[in-house]
């Protein structure tokens, strides 16, 4: 192992493994894992107040972290620590605590805690107070429990009906497991379009969100990954990579995935569990019971050639069971995005004429989907957005540049430009669109003078001539969506100042363009199952051709955010929903652009094509005479 990681449980009365669960445990301990090294980073004993009367069992459950915070679960606590040194910081205590599994963090920083007593997940404000509590099964949880009673102080509620363990977000929305259904479900009960997860599995207990790739695992040593843009499910069975004799692998419980690899934890079995529940054992208990019982330990599985690489013992450190494991820079970087601004400072500009009227059909919702995009948001994507910038306006810095993005979108492009040096003004005409930008904004340059962000239009001229004129004009991939273009390019290039430039990115022609129109216009009106279908079957044939002309589209799409740093799920529902939609053809904006007074410094553009997956954007910069 080179990197360290941490891993979450508990150590263990010294009592007989038959012990019941709820009296089983006497602290909740985190390690550190450096090497062969393991250390103790925290040891915790919850206050009399937070737990039962008699022999409660203090156990640390699934935790989360993000950036410099480590969020920790108990029974019946929820602790909030520094991290990596784990001071803590909180302890969030409710009367409805009661076996909580796991806690995870909003975007906009909210808390979610798994209530498997209750069979529910609590929703809490960052600050700790409840918002609201769900049932998982539907109805009230006050329908079977009683409202009034301090569930801190009951040892247990079993037998659970769903077990919910492990929280999760898809698309911004909150997810749940349920044991005993073999599912998650969206907490919500809509999760614009996708289908809950059919996990087929026993046993399915906690999971780890990578990028487009949701892990579970389930206690029998089953590891279920899901690929969020195709829908594919793999399963990837621990049993048969190098298990340790013939001893069953242990309770599997915590996955930490690296790359084509993954950390994966393993708690020491005890008797009454190995008789009752592992009916996935191979000879039985009476067989099993004559080897020695495998330790709890982190083992790491290769699973592209599914074979066990690692293995190291945590019960010399004192923990004996695992619930979660966690990697340096955290569950999600640093610099990553908490929480999406509700009430960003968007200055409403005196109007003007009235903006042009464009089309007045069904239009795509750009803002949500920059929204969901902004929870992938970390300092690798900003600095591919950085040299891409780099690179089309050819120059290393942007010193003393007054530049302004028309149609901000996320603010990514804002945030590249202002860290060169140049001072930004941002807009959009959407105003979620205009929270994502104040998002990045409050997040990478709180309360910076030289960055401005508000709503408004490239089509309202009233607008536009109170701006001014600015030495870069900046617009990628927005124009070809106001329904206008060729006003919206004119009206553009009236903010370039005398030797600025005006720079876009605009959808180029193809043979398809109509289709493709037809296809935008329906996807705006369609329902959010038929969109999430739609995205399936695209990326599924995008998939299949890839296979065809023998070019590996999994290599293709993990290296997809060098790109500009977007993401390909966003950019596929970006693509099939973008209403209104025009293209041009490159002489046709060399036509436009001439008539305008500008020269062409640069471009990069791709051939006339059918467009059978269809268009992308050419990139043009032009510079006034």
């Amino acid at each position: 192992m080179s990197d360290k990681i941490w891993v979450v449980g508990a150590e263990q009365h010294g009592t007989p493994h038959w012990t019941r669960e709820w009296r089983l445990y006497k602290r909740g301990v985190v390690v550190g894992v450096e090497g062969n090294r393991v250390t103790r980073a925290l040891e915790y004993q919850s206050p009399p107040e937070h737990c039962p009367d008699d022999r409660p069992s203090i156990v640390f459950k699934a935790a989360t972290v993000v950036g410099d915070r480590a969020y920790l679960c108990t029974q019946t606590e929820v602790l909030i620590c520094d991290f990596p040194s784990f001071a803590i910081r909180k302890v969030i205590s409710l009367p409805c605590f009661n076996d909580l599994h796991h806690v995870t963090v909003a975007p906009d920083g909210r808390l979610f805690v798994a209530v498997t007593g209750l069979d529910a997940v609590a929703e809490l404000t960052p600050e700790g107070k409840l918002i609201r509590l769900v049932s998982v099964l539907g109805g009230s949880v006050w329908d079977r429990f009683a409202q009034t009673t301090d569930y801190r102080k009951v040892p247990t509620t079993k037998p659970h009906r769903a077990h919910p363990n492990f929280v999760f977000f898809v698309d911004g929305q909150p997810w749940v497991t349920r044991f005993e259904q073999h599912d998650a479900i969206p907490l919500d009960g809509h999760a614009n379009g996708r289908p809950p997860f059919d996990l087929g599995v026993e046993g399915v207990h906690d999971g780890h969100v990578a990028g487009n790739l949701v892990y579970f695992t389930a206690i029998n040593g089953l590891v279920l990954r899901f690929d969020l843009a195709s829908g594919d499910k793999q399963i990837f069975d621990l049993n048969t990579m190098g298990a340790l004799d013939e001893r069953p692998l242990g309770w599997c419980r915590g996955i930490l995935p690296v790359g084509d690899s993954a950390w994966v934890g393993f708690s020491r079995i005890r008797y009454t569990t190995l008789r009752h529940n592992l009916d996935w054992m191979r000879h039985g208990f009476s067989e099993a019971a004559r080897h020695p019982l495998a330790p709890t330990r982190i083992a790491k599985y290769d699973f592209a050639q599914r074979l066990l690489v690692e293995e190291i013992n945590l019960e010399e450190a004192g923990l004996n069971t695992v619930f979660s494991i966690h990697a340096p820079q955290g569950d999600r970087p640093a610099a990553q995005i908490d929480r999406v601004v509700e009430a960003p400072i968007v200055i409403e500009p005196k109007r003007g004429a009235a903006p042009i009227q464009c089309d007045s059909g069904p239009r795509f919702s750009f803002g949500e989907n920059w929204k969901r995009f902004l929870a992938e948001v970390d300092d690798h994507r900003i600095s591919q957005v950085e040299k891409s910038l780099q690179q089309l306006l050819g120059r290393e810095r942007l010193d003393g540049v007054r530049f302004i993005d028309i149609g901000s979108g996320s603010g990514l492009s804002s945030l590249a430009a202002r860290r060169l040096g140049a001072s930004v003004h941002s807009f959009d005409e959407d105003p979620i669109s205009v929270k994502c930008t104040a998002t990045l904004q409050e997040t990478f340059a709180p309360g910076d003078p030289q960055w401005r962000v508000e709503q408004g239009s490239v089509l309202d001229s009233g607008y536009l001539s109170q701006l001014g004129q600015f030495d870069v004009v900046y617009s990628w991939g927005v124009l070809h969506h106001t329904g206008a273009m060729r006003q919206a390019i004119d009206n553009a290039s009236r903010l370039v100042a005398p030797n600025g430039q005006l720079v876009l990115a605009l959808y180029r022609k193809t043979r398809l363009c109509w289709l493709w129109a037809m296809e935008k216009r329906w996807y705006c009106g369609a329902s959010p199952r038929a969109q999430h279908t739609a995205n399936t079957l695209y990326i599924t044939s995008k998939r299949l051709a890839y296979a065809l002309s023998g070019r590996d589209f999994n290599a293709a799409m993990a290296e997809y955010h060098s790109n500009r740093g977007m993401s390909y799920v966003h950019d596929v529902r970006d693509w099939l929903g973008g209403y209104p939609y025009e293209s041009i053809r490159p002489d046709e904006v060399a036509q436009v652009m001439t008539r305008l007074g500008f020269a062409h410094v640069r471009s990069n553009v791709q051939p006339y094509s059918t467009g059978v997956f269809g268009s992308g954007c050419d990139e043009y910069v032009y510079a006034r005479h």
